[in-house]
């Protein structure tokens, strides 16, 4: 951008016409033509850097217009210092309008941060506060003015029941907080002392692909969720403990029938019989089912470990199942370890019942004429069992669901199944307890392989493992598991 033309000339005809004047008067004509050389070569400098300061300054405008203000808009050519004045007039108008736009849009989401129903803090890198809304000050107790450029880990006090937890050791590992809600729950205490139950999601914020800016904790109060939930369990508790009373009178009348006159019955009448003592004895364990999935929720289902042998666990609940596999044309087999196996730490009751169940499971949803294997062998500091069947299989899409509460998949698996989907879900929960790990592997069609683990008793000898005793019913009537806990404490 330079002077207009007419700028020039006429500053330069100005100056020319001075130092004529002034060499006329002194009447030296020599020093008159020399007056006016040096008076244009003046006038032609400081019309230069004039020139160039103000094209340097319409370069600058035409960028902040581009990169602030966001306009495409081309600036007027061989602009004076009037129109560079415009322009600056235009310009700042352009940005007291973006001005009063950014400070409304920062009002308006400022306005939404704080009407949301989930707690928000954000961090910076540091983990110092920067952001905090008034969910979080109702979780906290403390308010925002109060605690911004605070850490983390002094602002929001966490427990996962009585243990403290501290957030920043899991800023960068948040499945671990989440595998923490799972099992234990996630609890923020208030400075006055009130507990609410929360689960908390952590984000990385990142404004450039390189650079890490801080993290966002967003905290969601389950606190009405865990009450119901609470109420749920307390519901399932009480109507399992009432079924219990006539069920045992109708288990018990079976019994004495069964052993006093069961001989005598007509055919006709022993398969009644058999059905009442059948039926009673599902309904039996779906008591004890829902009765165990409240215990587990509450945290007071126990497990009393000890060194036991889990080669004769497997092989003697193989030979209890063998003539329900017989009666489906199925071939049951237990496959001998290879090596002698080291005992392991467990509660034999609570293994047993899982092993038991992914047996049955087995043979429910094998076909007549397959297989079922079940083997037991060294992994590391663990031995795993495994229940392996050549039977229908799981879709992929329902694997990840298979140990969920009352979870049943919709497909053929279901047919002449009336399961509560209750056996996975406390499987789980017992091998859990035990340090260990349950999984499967299916294909539809090809069959399943169920497969757990139970940490060795590797500071206990081979020999002082506790043997397995098999558990026997008398003429088919199936033992509760408290009269089995009964019998074998004594």
């Amino acid at each position: 951008m330079k002077l207009k033309i007419r700028g020039k000339v006429f500053l330069s005809m100005l100056l020319g016409i001075l130092f004529f004047v002034v060499s006329w008067i002194s009447g030296s004509w020599f020093s008159l033509a020399g007056g006016i050389l040096i008076i244009l070569g003046l006038a032609l400098t400081i019309s230069y850097f004039y020139s160039s300061g103000i094209r340097k300054l319409e370069i600058s405008l035409e960028k902040v217009g581009k990169t602030v203000l966001n306009t495409e808009k081309e600036m007027k050519k061989n602009m004076d210092v009037e129109d560079l004045s415009k322009t600056f007039e235009v310009l700042l108008n352009q940005v007291q309008d973006k001005e009063k736009t950014l400070s409304k849009q920062e009002s308006e989401m400022e306005t939404m941060l704080q009407a949301l129903s989930e707690a928000v803090v954000a961090v910076d890198q540091n983990l110092r506060i920067l952001v905090f809304n008034k969910m979080a000050e109702t979780f906290t107790g403390l308010t925002s003015k109060a605690i911004t450029g605070k850490p983390l880990d002094e602002v929001i006090l966490v427990y996962g029941g009585d243990e403290r937890i501290i957030l920043s050791n899991y800023i960068h590992k948040p499945e671990e907080l989440a595998t923490i809600h799972r099992e234990k729950g996630l609890q923020i205490r208030s400075q006055a002392g009130k507990i609410y139950h929360v689960s908390i999601l952590i984000a990385a914020v990142s404004f450039s692909a390189s650079e890490n800016n801080g993290y966002i904790l967003t905290i969601y109060d389950e606190t009405n969720q865990r009450a119901l939930e609470e109420m749920k369990l307390d519901f399932v508790s009480m109507a399992a403990h009432e079924l219990r009373t006539p069920l045992t009178v109708i288990r018990g009348y079976a019994e004495l029938l069964n052993s006093e006159i069961g001989d005598k019955l007509s055919p006709e009448h022993q398969e009644h019989l058999h059905r009442l003592t059948y039926n009673a004895s599902n309904l039996g364990t779906l008591i004890d089912n829902l009765l165990n999935v409240s215990r587990i929720e509450r945290g007071s289902y126990k497990i009393d470990p000890m060194p036991l042998d889990m080669v004769s666990l497997a092989r003697n609940v193989v030979t209890d199942m063998l003539d329900q596999a017989n009666s489906k044309g199925q071939k049951l087999t237990f496959m001998e370890p290879m090596e002698k196996l080291p005992p392991v730490m467990a509660d034999r009751i609570r293994v047993n019942q899982v092993l038991t169940n992914l047996v049955t499971n087995a043979i429910t949803y094998t076909p007549v004429g397959e297989s079922i294997t079940v083997s037991v062998y060294r992994k590391d500091s663990f031995l795993e069992i495994s229940v392996k069947d050549t039977g229908i299989g799981i879709p992929t899409e329902a694997i990840p669901k298979l140990f969920t509460k009352f979870f049943r998949v919709s497909s053929v698996l279901e047919q002449g199944s009336k399961g509560t989907g209750l056996g996975l879900f406390i499987s789980k929960s017992i091998i859990a307890m035990h340090g260990g790990e349950i999984n499967v592997e299916s294909e539809v069609g090809k069959g399943s392989n169920f497969h757990f683990t139970i940490p060795i008793a590797t500071t206990v000898a081979t020999d002082q493992a506790i043997p397995y005793q098999a558990m026997k019913s008398g003429r088919g009537i199936t033992l509760n598991p408290e009269r089995i806990a009964h019998l074998y404490s004594n």
